[in-house]
């Protein structure tokens, strides 16, 4: 595809994303993403590391006593899970939010954010 890695693990994902393993398999538990392949050791496709990604920096953004960032990553999957498909692209995340009374649109650049990171995990 590009030359990186496809699948990773709960370390990988932690280092990745700056979090702990605890969290990994917390948001795992949560059903945030779920593992790809889970023979030996579960691992994670590009599609689940985006919705860890943009849950983290929605939680981020949001705070961690509110479901909304995890409402928004299962409401938007398709464009949040097609985020890291291409790691070569420039494009960020567009993620069109409408509330009761109002609308915004939040730009994520976990693209550019995470790929030296995804770089460092073997193929």
């Amino acid at each position: 595809m590009d030359g990186y890695a496809d699948y990773f693990n709960a370390e990988q994902v932690a280092q990745i994303l700056g979090v702990t393993r605890k969290d990994v398999f917390a948001w795992r538990e949560q059903g945030i993403a779920t593992p790809a392949l889970s023979k030996l050791i579960e691992q994670f496709d590009r599609a689940g590391l985006a919705r860890m990604a943009v849950y983290a920096l929605l939680r981020d953004l949001m705070g961690d006593r509110t479901s909304r960032p995890r409402e928004i990553v299962n409401e938007q999957a398709t464009v949040v899970e097609a985020a890291l498909r291409d790691l070569r692209a420039e494009d960020v995340l567009v993620l069109r939010l409408q509330g009761k009374r109002a609308s915004s649109v939040t730009t994520l650049p976990i693209v550019s954010m995470f790929r030296d990171s995804i770089r460092a995990v073997p193929r």
